[in-house]
């Protein structure tokens, strides 16, 4: 939305002067004043039945989703246990070949070496 900042109020206040006059200028101001008054009022009153009838249309499914919720955290309880009890608690080896070191040797294996061609080409 648009704001109006203080020379366009000037601008305003002026051409209504001009145009209303300065008999009929405060009487204007008056109504529109009580028109402001009036949206405010009615705004607020809508305001306030939505927010009855969204915390009526609300409360159901809270209670619906209530249990999802229980639900979730004892999954979430289920998948922590599990994850501690897959965690490797054996022995660590210091010496041997790393996984990196096996990769390296699969990856020798997948791509063709020159002592595996064919001698008579």
């Amino acid at each position: 939305m648009p704001s109006i900042n203080g020379t366009e109020y000037l601008v305003i206040l002026v051409v209504a002067l001009l145009v209303f006059g300065p008999q009929r200028l405060p009487e204007l101001a008056s109504k529109v004043g009580g028109w402001m008054r009036e949206i405010r009022t009615v705004a607020n009153d809508f305001r306030v039945a939505l927010e009855a009838e969204i915390g009526d249309v609300k409360k159901p499914f809270e209670e619906a989703v209530a249990p999802l919720k229980d639900l979730s955290a004892d999954v979430k309880d289920v998948a922590t246990e599990s994850a501690s009890m897959l965690e490797w608690k054996g022995p660590v080896h210091d010496q041997g070949p790393t996984p990196a070191d096996a990769g390296e040797d699969f990856s020798a294996l997948e791509s063709p070496s020159d002592e595996d061609e064919d001698p008579e080409s």
